[in-house]
């Protein structure tokens, strides 16, 4: 998070690479630091999409999602192998990103639908929100947004409040 309240999180994709192809040469992560320079969720949009055009990037970046919110403003950037796409919005309710090295779409729609369903059990979403961040399936821990498997495990998440007033980050060790 930059000092204007532009606030950026850089998600992992596992996306399936084709036999013999080559591994990309630069982090994901490098692109947080070139983008919060900017003073504007716009701005940022415009340098990300530079630093993966063809020409620049070509091979150069894992497929990731790039998440860019500042006040009302939010901004995704989807990019996979041979695609990059952008979507720009009001953020008006709540939403779900996640991802997982067992792969998106084993641990999207069960997730999802936690999701949704603490969400729409109370109007503190910020509690619910809270609730979903602690929560593991005692028969899916591998599954779970607080995950456990015989190769990883939840750690910590790490929450961000902006408001008018100041930006506070607060990292939650797993317990």
């Amino acid at each position: 998070m930059n000092d204007r309240g532009l606030a950026i999180v850089l998600l992992n994709r596992t996306v399936r690479r084709a036999a013999g192809s080559p591994f990309p040469t630069l982090s994901r992560g490098a692109l947080i630091p070139r983008l919060l320079g900017e003073p504007r969720v716009d701005a940022a949009v415009e340098r990300a999409l530079s630093q993966l055009h063809p020409r620049n990037a070509l091979g150069r970046f894992e497929a990731f999602t790039l998440v860019m919110v500042q006040c009302d403003r939010i901004a995704i950037v989807e990019h996979r192998p041979n695609m990059t796409a952008i979507t720009l919005h009001r953020l008006q309710h709540a939403l779900l990103f996640t991802s997982s090295s067992l792969g998106d779409e084993i641990v999207d729609p069960p997730r999802r639908r936690l999701f949704a369903g603490l969400m729409h059990s109370t109007r503190d979403h910020l509690e619910a929100q809270a609730r979903f961040h602690r929560h593991r399936w005692r028969d899916r821990p591998h599954l779970s947004v607080r995950m456990s498997r015989e190769d990883a495990a939840t750690v910590s998440h790490t929450v961000v409040d902006v408001s008018k007033e100041a930006i506070a980050v607060r990292y939650v060790p797993t317990i």
